[in-house]
């Protein structure tokens, strides 16, 4: 992990200590935003309770992001690729 990023107090709360190889890794604030998303939709990431999470976090690290700014954001998919034959 680079240093500047250890070094952000929430980065060290979700990541650190680093596992050991074969101990599980458990990121309960993550398991709740997949229930989220699961359950209301995209529309949270967005304009829902896991926006104010991402703003909340944003603010107490001095980012400057607002809600209009996540409701503006269009994901862009990756291309799709069809493979038709056998290298």
């Amino acid at each position: 992990m680079a240093a500047n990023t250890a070094a952000a107090p929430e980065t060290k709360r979700v990541y650190l200590p680093v596992p050991a190889v074969g101990e599980v890794f458990r990121n309960p604030g993550y398991g709740q935003a997949l229930r989220l998303l699961a359950t209301e939709g995209p529309h949270d990431f967005y304009e829902g309770e896991i926006a104010r999470a991402i703003l909340t976090t944003s603010e107490k690290l001095g980012g400057t992001s607002k809600p209009r700014h996540l409701r503006r954001w269009v994901p862009i998919a990756p291309p799709s690729y069809t493979i038709t034959s056998k290298p």
